[in-house]
């Protein structure tokens, strides 16, 4: 085997043997991915013709964006990349987790036909066994103490304006994370959002990690695993404006949380950076 494949840190574990089990989920999942994303490209037609009316219809709700299948496939062939060769295989995890997620979803509410829910039974077990090997790369993240919160007023070595823009943008999800959840949309909503909806799990879903990340930005606990799950929200919905609602008054409103979202990034750079030292 090319030895660009297997990386130090997958040769050998604490009792020193080599942990080929590790080794062989890394690739097969990476190589299932580039393949998944090449067949889909080159065959997309015939690749979507055995889904279910209500998958089918997902499918094509996501290509009448645009921009979200494009995005799904450069994402998808970037992670299967980076597990094929090594490399920043802790990152890869985090950037695949909400594709894994979705995909478990899509199969189990809209196609879930046998041989579909084995394939997601196997990348998920592929995907816990390699996050299980690489936890000492996530404990920044998930270990962090709390921070400075406006609610307590208690201080902490977060600067004030950290702590204002936090708490502003934690505010700003809990509402509109409600607002879904209470009301169940807008009132004139686009045939994307209809789509969503339709799915029977995806908006529902979208709206509770937006309250949860926001009740997690406000109380300053988790801050960057909160702004790891935002991450994907903030480029959907970025992408959502520039595609479908440019002129829409909420463009500026997702341009200003993405900035916010990447000045409290930037203050937690040093836990980022983990993430890229760790093969």
């Amino acid at each position: 085997m090319d030895q660009g494949v297997i990386r130090p840190s997958d040769r050998i574990n604490r009792s020193g043997s080599l942990t080929w089990a590790i080794v062989i989920a890394r690739v097969l999942l990476g190589a299932l991915l580039i393949i998944s994303v090449v067949v889909r490209l080159f065959f997309g037609e015939q690749s979507s013709s055995g889904f279910p009316p209500g998958a089918q219809a997902w499918i094509s709700a996501m290509d009448a964006t645009g921009y979200l299948r494009p995005l799904l496939f450069l994402t998808e062939f970037i992670v299967g990349i980076a597990l094929i060769i090594g490399r920043f295989v802790p990152l890869a995890l985090i950037v695949f987790a909400p594709i894994q997620i979705n995909i478990t979803l899509f199969h189990l509410f809209l196609d879930p036909r046998p041989i579909r829910l084995v394939q997601i039974v196997l990348m998920s077990a592929a995907c816990v066994l390699l996050a299980w090997h690489h936890r000492h790369a996530f404990a920044p993240i998930l270990q962090a103490p709390p921070q400075a919160t406006l609610l307590t007023l208690r201080q902490g070595a977060e600067s004030t304006t950290s702590m204002v823009v936090r708490t502003l943008l934690g505010a700003l999800f809990v509402v509109t994370g409600l607002a879904k959840l209470i009301f169940g949309g807008p009132q004139e909503p686009t045939a994307f959002v209809i789509a969503m909806q339709e799915t029977g799990y995806l908006y529902t879903l979208l709206a509770q990690l937006e309250v949860l990340v926001g009740v997690a930005l406000i109380s300053g606990r988790l801050v960057l695993l909160a702004l790891i799950v935002l991450t994907p929200l903030l480029v959907n919905i970025l992408a959502y404006h520039l595609f479908i609602e440019l002129t829409s008054p909420m463009s500026l409103v997702a341009v200003l949380a993405t900035v916010a979202a990447s000045y409290l990034t930037w203050q937690e750079r040093e836990r980022v950076w983990h993430l890229f030292r760790s093969v």
